[in-house]
């Protein structure tokens, strides 16, 4: 069965049995749907696992297994306190993913200003092919820095569905309604965009290392001693 058939069926069985927020229950299940096509599982397979639409929409439709008011009103204050600590967290998150674009951004600001030979107040004048070394490393630094925030803002994506996803399943559970499977954790990429950014984090990984130790090494040779900083009057030093 294709995701369009599973779909429909249950639809008119949901509609059928006058079953609340039929609407919602459907995008959720479009959800799943997305997000296990995404893993690499077929519609038809999906489907399968989810079973027949008709016993789907029926654990939609069971009043006896409504709650009754006083766990209902605990399961609203769980609710509420999770949200509460959910909303800090999130906020921390939001502000670390801030650092990493802004740690970004400076990396590739002073990859530019090392490559164009700007000077910079507490570092002067770099040789021209240390300068260049070491304005490859932090280029490469800041691509890297680049495909890390962009994994952390899936991260955060995939935390916030997730979240969303226990939401709305604690309060169909208050209400009495069942609930379909949890979304996966981790954060959620094609396959083609996970293994291009893990691609582009190796090699960029592995050009920051190279032109980081060969820039040192030739500061080193240039001013003609491993404190180079010292010799070149770096950071209030004197010469």
């Amino acid at each position: 069965m294709t995701k369009h058939e599973f779909l429909e069926s249950l639809s008119q069985e949901l509609r059928r049995n006058n079953v609340a927020d039929a609407t919602d229950i459907i995008e959720e299940y479009e959800q799943h749907f997305s997000f296990k096509l995404a893993d690499g599982c077929s519609e038809e397979e999906i489907s399968a696992k989810l079973g027949d639409p008709k016993m789907v929409a029926e654990q939609y439709y069971t009043p006896s297994t409504e709650p009754k008011g006083g766990k209902r009103m605990v399961s609203m204050l769980g609710l509420g306190t999770a949200d509460f600590f959910f909303g800090i967290l999130w906020m921390i998150l939001c502000a670390w993913e801030i650092v990493m674009i802004a740690f970004t951004v400076a990396s590739g600001a002073l990859s530019a200003c090392l490559v164009c030979q700007v000077d910079l107040p507490p570092v002067p004048d770099l040789p021209l092919h240390c300068a260049l070394l070491l304005g490859a490393a932090s280029a490469a630094l800041a691509v890297l820095s680049a495909a890390g925030t962009i994994c952390f803002c899936g991260f955060i994506r995939m935390a916030t569905h997730r979240f969303s996803h226990f939401h709305k399943s604690t309060i169909a559970s208050a209400m009495g309604r069942a609930n379909i499977e949890s979304s996966p954790s981790c954060p959620q990429f094609t396959e083609k965009t996970g293994r291009t950014i893990r691609k582009i984090a190796e090699v960029s990984a592995i050009i920051f290392a190279i032109c980081l130790i060969a820039g040192f090494t030739a500061c080193v040779v240039s001013a003609g001693a491993f404190e180079f900083w010292h010799v070149w009057g770096w950071f209030g030093y004197g010469k």
